[in-house]
């Protein structure tokens, strides 16, 4: 089942697992889109896949959490929502731009066991982002191609010694950046642009 559109006014939202016996795996795009009332929003543990834009404009939105074992998260899903802080499970596979126009956003946590930082999850416009602090955890082997493009926010990136490759422009445009902590000396297969 997949949840094609929510048409409540509730503040505070709990999908259920199931809806009839069917397991709720999946929310579409513009799903919940301009819900104003939303503030807490509890995504299904059973949902694999968010569409782009699902909870975009939901102005007052202030928490969600993203489950063990979501696939993919489509673009600008939380984009002009009031949400500060997010976690990223090791299972994501898909998320170009996903955190892009998420305005109020200052940390992105990137879950223990993440092998791979995916490409462009954090690519965002550079004047309307406030991404300042980013925890890549041990484990973490490769940082895809334009993983945190332009944000010009981030001061400090602790990066893991089980790092072995950043790919072209993973940091590219992070203006700010003054302090690369832990670089592995193997590292490859970088370029600042």
């Amino acid at each position: 089942v997949t949840i094609d559109r929510y048409t409540g006014s509730d503040s505070v939202v709990v999908m259920p697992d199931n809806i009839d016996g069917y397991d709720v795996t999946g929310i579409s795009g513009c799903a919940f889109m301009g819900c104003t009332e939303l503030e807490s929003i509890k995504i299904s543990s059973k949902v694999k896949t968010i569409g782009m834009y699902a909870f975009s404009y939901c102005s007052n939105l202030k928490e969600i959490n993203l489950p063990e074992g979501i696939e993919t998260l489509g673009l600008e899903f939380i984009a002009e929502t009031k949400i500060e802080e997010i976690k990223i499970p090791k299972s994501l596979h898909s998320g170009f731009r996903a955190l892009n126009l998420s305005v109020e956003l200052k940390k992105v946590e990137f879950e223990e066991g993440t092998e791979t930082i995916i490409s462009g999850i954090c690519n965002v416009n550079s004047n309307e982002n406030k991404i300042e602090e980013i925890i890549i955890p041990e484990g973490v082997i490769s940082i895809e191609s334009a993983a945190f493009r332009r944000c010009t926010s981030i001061k400090e990136v602790k990066l893991p010694e089980t790092l072995v490759s950043i790919s072209e422009s993973a940091f590219g445009g992070c203006t700010s950046i003054r302090e690369v902590i832990l670089l592995p000396l193997y590292l490859y297969n970088y370029k600042m642009q």
